[in-house]
């Protein structure tokens, strides 16, 4: 398993492990901030303050998610998360990044099959459009294979005509 382990204590709590000790360190910024525990195939990423509380919790309560979702294994592979994608604290550049313009963000978003250009980067890599990430694709050079979750997909046909207008945020020091 490429992943942290989900391991219990004598005393029912869980084991958590520092995120610097993973592969998956370079994923985020300021990994030594972080915990990683691994629930079934998905491995979190959570400050130890959180993690504290999971522990306690222990197995009493079904939770949803906790912290950061960082990868999913699939089979002897680590997949990015589709949600690492949003979190402000995804290192960027831990992945290669491709920007794309409005018809491939929108097929990318409506999670239809997606064409890049010759000479992208092969494996996982992130779109952007604007510089602004959207989400992972694992590109096999003929196609590329579309991670965007199906329930999130936008569903409607329609498209505006006028261009897509951001509100551009500072980062907080």
């Amino acid at each position: 398993r490429n992943g942290p382990r989900r391991e219990r204590t004598k005393k029912g709590g869980i084991k958590f492990f520092p995120l610097s000790q993973s592969k998956l360190k370079n994923w985020l910024q300021c990994p030594e901030r972080f915990v990683t525990i691994a629930d079934g195939e998905t491995t979190y990423a959570l400050s130890p303050s959180l993690a504290e509380i999971v522990n306690r919790m222990g197995g009493r309560f079904h939770l949803l998610s906790a912290g950061i979702p960082l990868a999913v294994s699939k089979g002897n592979k680590t997949q990015p998360h589709e949600a690492l994608a949003l979190t402000t604290a995804l290192q960027r550049g831990s992945f290669a990044e491709l920007d794309v313009d409005r018809d491939v963000a929108l097929q990318y978003l409506r999670r239809l099959s997606l064409t890049l250009p010759e000479g992208s980067p092969r494996g996982y890599v992130l779109l952007t459009y604007r510089n602004l990430p959207l989400g992972f694709v694992n590109n096999l050079g003929a196609h590329a294979n579309n991670l965007y979750p199906q329930n999130w997909k936008i569903r409607s046909g329609y498209t505006p005509d006028d261009v897509f207008k951001f509100i551009e945020f500072k980062k907080p020091r």
